[in-house]
């Protein structure tokens, strides 16, 4: 049996809870923004995300790479 889908129903509500979260969150960050630095403020916080984001995912992202193959015996791509 598939176990990776007994858990969709409960990503998906999690996700679901976590978007609400975010969206009540970032309006409150945007409205103190506007508040502070008027109404271009909240874009210029957007930078702040923007590189704090580029920032985690150059250091945290894995790259997917498949592992090279001990055995001669199976064909690759290249054959």
């Amino acid at each position: 049996k598939d176990k990776g889908g007994d858990y969709l129903g409960e990503t998906f509500g999690m996700a679901y809870a976590g978007d609400s979260i975010v969206a009540i969150l970032a309006g409150q960050l945007a409205g103190a923004a506007a508040g502070a630095r008027g109404p271009t403020g909240p874009f210029e916080l957007s930078v702040g995300f923007l590189v704090a984001g580029g920032l985690l995912t150059s250091l945290l992202w894995k790259e997917n790479k498949a592992e090279p193959q001990s055995s001669g015996d199976q064909p690759t791509i290249r054959d």
